[in-house]
């Protein structure tokens, strides 16, 4: 396993009226890659159970280097130390102190301690890494939707955020996806929405290996920062804005060449997007000529903001298949898994290249750590290092692997 990254980058920056632009230096301007491999790998498809992960709903770095890792189907925490050693289980399916119906979200606080989310129940629990219960409260919350996708946060204010979604304009509209503020006592503060630049395209994903295919449809994307705001970008160009405690929003830009795929690449997108129609009962699209500027938007622990970007695919000898998929089309075409991370400042750190298969999860102090699925869906959490700033010049000449193509 890998990990590619090139030099911070100080990045110019105007104000017009209220808006703090910062531009981004274009990509052709970077420091070369380097490639690192992963320090620690988790999980298992025949050894110990306490390895084996069902389904990871999300993973916290905590203090003292424990790495707690949340399993959807065993409704339990998993604690390891920094090393990689099984410390505990934590929590059980149930209905009790400390068990949970489904677990959606984990967020670390200091100490060690530990938020775990279960909107089946509306309920937030605080662990220590013993094991024990240090406080629990219920949301109620009423008719508002939760979202089931990982992500909840608790911001340095301790308000915690968990996804949510409405209806603008009435029932048969698509979700609009936001997030719900919550009090550290369990009151529904408020709910905080990206601005609504494009309708919700109707979309399918299907599960592989190699995270989810989904076709290149146009959509706002936001992430809640532990700095208290909400980052928000739209993908059909290189565009990420936030708000600033002054009342300033800034607006951080970044000058790309649009990815075209290959006529072969369009022509395999569009045989999953046939395919789609007929699996999801959803209409299937012509799929566009050239690719969005980014896939994902996440800001880690640090307030770090991490923006995947679609980049030129190249054709794999040994095609991924569609998990469970029967009939569906297999996958020849695979992209390298590019991330921009930038820090709360606009400046850009580095440019990181997980290996393809690795799904990000979330990164703090020098650490980050993606999931990936083994060949049977298995799942495996593995962490990467990221060298500090001062060990870049140091790195930024060495080749990466001979068999990997160009980061994007």
């Amino acid at each position: 396993m890998y990990l590619v990254l090139v030099a911070l980058v100080a990045a110019p920056a105007s104000q017009v009226g209220d808006t703090l632009a910062i531009i981004l230096p274009a990509e052709r301007t970077v420091a070369p890659a380097v490639a690192l491999e992963a320090v620690l790998s988790l999980g298992s498809v025949d050894g110990p159970e306490m390895e084996a992960f069902g389904a990871v709903a999300d993973v916290a770095l905590l203090d003292g280097g424990y790495i707690a890792v949340a399993d959807r189907y065993a409704r339990e925490v998993r604690l390891f130390s920094e090393a990689g050693a099984f410390v505990r289980r934590i929590g059980r399916a149930g209905e009790g102190p400390g068990e949970f119906q489904s677990i959606d979200g984990i967020a670390p606080l200091d100490s060690g301690r530990f938020s775990v989310w279960d909107p089946s129940q509306g309920r937030m629990t605080v662990f220590d890494t013993a094991g024990v219960v240090l406080d629990e409260f219920r949301v109620e919350l009423g008719t508002i939707l939760v979202g089931s996708e990982a992500g909840m946060i608790r911001d340095r204010r301790g308000r915690y955020w968990v996804r949510t979604a409405m209806r603008y304009r009435g029932p048969t509209e698509p979700l609009w996806p936001g997030w719900l503020r919550i009090s550290s006592s369990g009151t529904v503060i408020d709910s905080v929405f990206p601005p609504r630049r494009h309708p919700s395209a109707s979309n399918w994903v299907y599960p592989t290996t190699e995270e989810g295919r989904t076709p290149f449809v146009t959509l706002t994307m936001s992430a809640p920062s532990p700095d208290g705001f909400l980052v928000s970008a739209r993908n059909d160009r290189y565009a990420i804005s936030w708000p600033l405690d002054d009342g300033r929003v800034v607006l951080l830009s970044r000058t790309y060449e649009p990815r075209r795929p290959s006529t072969a690449e369009r022509l395999e997108w569009q045989r999953f997007s046939d395919h789609a129609a007929v699996r999801f009962g959803v209409s299937s699209t012509e799929v566009p000529p050239v690719k969005p500027a980014m896939r994902a938007l996440r800001v880690d622990d640090d307030g770090r903001i991490w923006v995947a970007r679609f980049c030129r695919a190249y054709e794999d000898p040994a095609p991924l298949s569609v998990l469970g998929g029967g009939d569906a089309p297999r996958i020849g075409w695979v992209e390298p898994n590019v991330y921009d991370v930038v820090d709360p400042r606009g400046r850009l750190l580095w440019t990181v290249v997980f290996p393809r298969d690795m799904t990000f999860v979330r990164a703090r102090g020098d650490r980050a750590v993606g999931v990936r699925s083994g060949q049977f869906d298995e799942k495996y959490v593995e962490v990467f290092a990221l060298p500090g700033h001062d060990q870049l010049s140091r790195l930024s000449g060495a080749a990466g692997p001979e068999d990997e193509p160009p980061a994007c």
